[in-house]
C-alpha cells in the first residue's frame, strides 16, 4: 500500500519528536521535542511501496499471488515551527551536518515521529526509521516574523504504532522568530521576507529486508545552497558594489531566536548568474534577490545577562 500524497494538517496533530541515531536506522536515548505543524501547514508521507507485478500461472486474471513487493521506500514532508527553545537548531543541523557545512560533515540522522490524537492519551502514530533532511527550506515572510521550516526528508522504513501522552511535548515555548535583519559584508540592513534552501540531493542505497529491498543508507549527493530575500530599492545602495562586481566579499549573517539565538553565517556567496536576479526596474519599490552559498555555520549564542 503506498502513503504517497497522503497528508495530515494541523489540529489534533502530536508535535513532531525525534530520537537521535549513532548507527542508522536504530534509535538511541529518549525522545526530543523537534516541530510542531505549522498553522496552515501539513505532514505529508511520501512513502512508496514498489511493486512487481508477474503473470505465473498461464491465467488471464490477476492474482494476488502475482504481486510482489520490490521496494519499500518511506519519507515525508513536513511544514513546521520551531519552539525557541535549547537546541532548537538541530533541525538545520541536520540539514547541513553538525555546526553547518564546512569539511562536508556527513548528515547525522534521526528517528522521527508523527500521530494524531484517538483519544484520551492516545495517538495512532508513525515512526521513521533512518530519516536523512533530502532538502530544507527555511523561511519568513515578514521581520520579526515566525520563521517556517518546509523540510523533505528520506527515511530507511516507517511503521504504524499505538503510543501514549510524550513528555517531549509538555514544553510551551513560541516558536522561533526571525531578528535584527541581515547583516551583509558587516552592512545591517532589513529585507522584508527571506528564504534559504539546502537541498543535499540524497540517493538510496537499497538492501534486501524479508523479502523486501528497504533503505539501508542513504548517498548524499551535491550540497546545493540558495538565498533569496526581498529589499526596499534603497537598501540597494549598500550593496550595489557587490551586485556590481558579482561577488560579495564578507560573509551574509542571519539571526533567528529570541531567547535562544542562533546566527547563520553564510559565506563564499556569489550573486547567482544565470538569469534569476532581474534587470532593476526604477520605478519598483522593492527587488528580490537571489545568491549562490558556499557555506554555513550555525552558531547559538549566548544572550546577555543568562
Amino acid at each position: 500500500m503506498t502513503l504517497t500524497g497522503r497528508h495530515i494538517t494541523a489540529g489534533d496533530l502530536t508535535p513532531v519528536t525525534i530520537r537521535e541515531e549513532t548507527t542508522y536506522g536504530t534509535p538511541t536515548g529518549d525522545s526530543i521535542l523537534y516541530g510542531d505543524v505549522a498553522e496552515g501547514g501539513s505532514f505529508t508521507f511520501t512513502d512508496t511501496a514498489n511493486p512487481y507485478l508477474s503473470w505465473r500461472y498461464g491465467s488471464r486474471s490477476f492474482s494476488h499471488d502475482n504481486y510482489v513487493t520490490q521496494q519499500k521506500d518511506a519519507g515525508f514532508k513536513a511544514s513546521l515551527e520551531v519552539r525557541d527553545i535549547e537546541g532548537w537548531e538541530r533541525i538545520i543541523e541536520y540539514a547541513t551536518g553538525a555546526g553547518g557545512t564546512s569539511g562536508d560533515p556527513l548528515l547525522p540522522t534521526r528517528t522521527e515521529m508523527i500521530g494524531v490524537r484517538t483519544g484520551a492519551n492516545q495517538y495512532n502514530e508513525r515512526i521513521y526509521y533512518g530519516c536523512k533532511t533530502d532538502r530544507l527550506t527555511i523561511k519568513a515572510d515578514a521581520p520579526g516574523g515566525v520563521v517556517l521550516f518546509d523540510e523533505e526528508a528520506l527515511a530507511s522504513r516507517s511503521v504504524p504504532a499505538t503510543l501514549g501522552a510524550d513528555s517531549a511535548w509538555s514544553d510551551n515555548s513560541p516558536a522561533v522568530q526571525w531578528m535584527n535583519g541581515i547583516t551583509i559584508d558587516g552592512n545591517e540592513m532589513y529585507p522584508q521576507s527571506f528564504s534559504l534552501s539546502i537541498a543535499n540531493n540524497l540517493a538510496r542505497n537499497r538492501v534486501p529486508n524479508n523479502g523486501d529491498a528497504i533503505t539501508g543508507a542513504l548517498l548524499e549527493g551535491r550540497r546545493e545552497i540558495e538565498l533569496e530575500f526581498d529589499v526596499w530599492m534603497e537598501d540597494l545602495n549598500t550593496i550595489a558594489a557587490s551586485i556590481n562586481n558579482v561577488d560579495i566579499y564578507g560573509d551574509i549573517i542571519i539571526t533567528l531566536g529570541l531567547t535562544n539565538v542562533v546566527t547563520l553565517t553564510l559565506s563564499g556567496c556569489r550573486w547567482m548568474s544565470d538569469g534569476t536576479n532581474p534587470d532593476l526596474i526604477q520605478d519598483k519599490q522593492r527587488e528580490t534577490l537571489r545568491i549562490r552559498v558556499g557555506d554555513i555555520a550555525v552558531s547559538a549564542v549566548v544572550v546577555s545577562g543568562e
